[in-house]
């Protein structure tokens, strides 16, 4: 598990953006990295259980990849799911 916040998603998409380019053999600018981070729906932190944007998200399953088994869970959403489960017991 990890936590996700805005931050995290731009670097993570800076990062691949730069993977990408060097695999094309082009340089990285700073105004393409101006880009990436300008554009905010590139970085949207998104629930996957209530479809909410939030702050912070916990992801929670295998690392994430193209065919991977990974949630990205909110706050609230976690504390939902932890009083489920102690109500079951």
């Amino acid at each position: 598990m990890k936590t996700i916040t805005g931050a995290s998603l731009i670097n993570s998409k800076i990062e691949r953006y730069k993977e990408s380019y060097k695999l094309m053999n082009i340089s990285m600018t700073e105004e393409d990295i101006a880009k990436i981070t300008s554009d905010c729906k590139l970085i949207r932190n998104i629930c996957d259980e209530c479809k909410r944007e939030s702050e912070v998200t916990v992801q929670i399953g295998e690392e994430l990849d193209y065919e991977s088994s990974t949630a990205q869970i909110c706050l609230e959403c976690l504390e939902k799911a932890v009083f489920i489960a102690k109500k079951s017991l």
